[in-house]
């Protein structure tokens, strides 16, 4: 059976932020729009780097890490965060980047703007 875990606040939303199933772990809705002090991000880059942290931090709670990703989506709000968003990507994953593909959409949190999901696996 599939393992369903959820991270607060996405307890309250109704959804699981990770679901295990025979080692493999989907990934949805990581995003970094604010400091370990609460305050806005204000660039993509810091942004970017948020939001590995806090997935980082949630695969290593499953017995996996960063290297594990196997595929990941980034989501923008705004297309001309793309530059910015790289660079960050570049910084993150200088060797062996998991698979990704980038895509545009609206945020319901004004300050967002990056979302990132994803497949991983453990071990």
């Amino acid at each position: 059976m599939p393992q369903h875990i959820t991270i607060p606040p996405y307890d309250s939303y109704g959804v699981a932020t990770m679901v295990i199933h025979q080692g493999t772990i989907y990934l949805g809705h990581f995003g970094g729009s604010c400091g370990d002090d609460g305050a806005i991000l204000p660039t993509i880059q810091e942004q970017t780097r948020q939001t590995f942290r806090h997935l980082a931090e949630a695969l290593r709670s499953v017995d996996a890490d960063l290297a594990s990703l196997l595929k990941v989506t980034v989501i923008l709000r705004d297309i001309a965060d793309f530059d910015g968003m790289h660079e960050a990507w570049s910084e993150i994953f200088p060797t062996e980047p998991p698979a990704r593909t980038t895509i545009t959409s609206q945020f319901v949190d004004d300050f967002c703007r990056i979302q990132v999901d994803g497949v991983a696996c453990q071990g």
